[in-house]
């Protein structure tokens, strides 16, 4: 899939929303600046995040695992103790048995382990779903930074517009973007139209593949607490996406002019406001 130029990242509309000066200095990178404390903390979230959940992948991988060969161990001593049954009640000719009795042992103990192990693992599960805001029973499709399944880059032709999730799950048999957003304390316009604009490109994508079932909702993860919040994929969010994206491109294109939204509390936060005329 090859991405023009002049197509707009996800990234870019949660700048916009912010403010539209802060998207222009950020996409002309006037001013380079080392990491705020507050970005690096958020980046460190962020990386012990996708860390955990793909642990807590594994985790489940390996609880199946441990399921299947705790079935085929109860199965073979079922059928150990059928032939012992049948031998004496002389229903079997041959006098050999299936295993010795430390072989009985050993499965014993072997079965013993595996639900030591299982109960284990399911309690770090849910030990980290609690951490990370996820469900126990949340199915990742793929992950952010993971190298068995990292999520792929979504475009879409018609808004010209491409991005990642952090993650895919799936709910319901539908595929559902998240974003984590560790440094905020709670959700702002901006996070809401980053997931819409990863709505809009999930549901195109699955319109190349005749799919045409409406995604409902994504997902938002944000804060040190990991709180969870789902979006609503609305008529009128997709009609404020579709206007922003046409806005950036009449900007891009030199048919408009990016206006600054000056607010005290997002000047004092913004890493370009020594540079911004209209910082109050």
């Amino acid at each position: 899939m090859k991405i023009p130029q002049n197509a707009i990242h996800i990234t870019e509309l949660e700048n916009y929303v912010f403010c539209p000066a802060y998207w222009q200095f950020n996409k002309k990178n006037v001013q380079k600046h080392q990491p705020t404390t507050q970005e690096k903390k958020a980046h460190f979230i962020r990386k012990s995040w996708f860390a955990k959940q793909n642990t807590f992948v594994a985790l489940k991988h390996y609880t199946k695992l441990l399921f299947f060969i705790l079935f085929v161990l109860i199965l073979i001593l079922f059928v150990i103790d059928q032939t012992a049954f049948d031998k004496h009640a002389t229903m079997v000719i041959t006098n050999k048995t299936f295993l010795s009795e430390s072989g009985i042992m050993f499965c014993l103990l072997a079965v013993g382990l595996i639900i030591a192990f299982w109960k284990l693992f399911e309690h770090k599960i849910i030990e980290i779903s609690t951490q990370t805001g996820v469900n126990k029973d949340t199915n990742f499709i793929a992950i952010k930074n993971s190298k068995k399944a990292n999520p792929k880059m979504f475009y879409s032709e018609t808004l010209n517009l491409y991005g990642r999730p952090d993650a895919i799950i799936k709910q319901e048999d539908i595929s559902i973007p998240v974003i984590m957003r560790a440094s905020a304390s709670k959700v702002q316009d901006r996070h809401v139209i980053g997931i819409i604009g990863l709505l809009a490109l999930f549901e195109e994508n699955r319109k190349s593949k005749n799919i045409n079932q409406k995604i409902p909702y994504g997902i938002i993860i944000f804060g040190s607490q990991k709180r969870q919040i789902k979006i609503q994929n609305t008529a009128e969010k997709e009609q404020e996406l579709l206007e922003l994206t046409t806005r950036i491109k009449q900007i891009n294109s030199g048919q408009a002019q990016a206006i600054a939204t000056p607010e005290k509390y997002k000047c004092l936060h913004c890493k370009f406001a020594s540079s911004c005329k209209d910082c109050t």
